[in-house]
């Protein structure tokens, strides 16, 4: 539950950051004068139709989430260097393999809905038809912004854990995903 209310609060205020750099772009592609102020009144202007994109978000890629989480109880238990492992994992790898098809598809097909909703204007249902329209029009150019987009995210993500490890004095266990209970991860 806890992974989820993070993500929500991520996914809204990576919205309404992004919103406002779109809207900033946009005037400069216009030849209007960027101002921050603009960016922001835009973005309030439009916060109930981008408070629902991110809810449709939220709730398309956070309950099956939460659904394979449930699923994942432990069948049979064995410890292999202090870390769980359980076993018998086709069930989550198949839950598992299709929520990342399943929302990688609608996460493509709609993320050009709150750059509609900022530079466009409309609605909520208009803008998740005309971005998924887009997407259908050069979904290749997308899929490659985006992966390049995750390639970038992994990267970093990496690189704070390799300076994780150096700063916890080399402990093995910062690269797990996982701690034993009760075995904290700060010295």
């Amino acid at each position: 539950l806890g992974l989820a209310a993070e993500f929500v609060l991520f996914s809204f205020l990576f919205l309404l950051a992004d919103a406002a750099n779109i809207r900033t772009v946009a005037d400069l592609y216009a030849g209007r004068n960027a101002d921050v102020r603009k960016a922001l009144r835009a973005v309030l202007s439009k916060l109930p139709s981008l408070l629902t994109v991110c809810a449709v978000w939220c709730a398309v890629l956070v309950l099956p989430l939460l659904v394979i989480v449930l699923c994942m109880a432990p069948e049979s238990e064995k410890s292999v260097d202090g870390i769980n492992v359980y076993y018998q994992p086709w069930l989550r790898l198949v839950l598992g393999l299709l929520y990342f098809i399943a929302s990688s598809a609608f996460i493509m097909a709609t993320y050009l809905s709150h750059p509609i909703l900022i530079v466009e204007g409309g609605r909520v249902i208009p803008s998740l038809k005309n971005s998924s329209e887009s997407f259908k029009k050069s979904w290749s150019h997308l899929g490659a912004v985006l992966a390049l987009w995750f390639l970038a995210k992994i990267v970093i993500t990496k690189f704070v854990m390799a300076l994780n490890y150096w700063h916890y004095m080399h402990d093995w266990r910062v690269w797990a995903a996982w701690d034993p209970p009760g075995i904290p991860l700060h010295p």
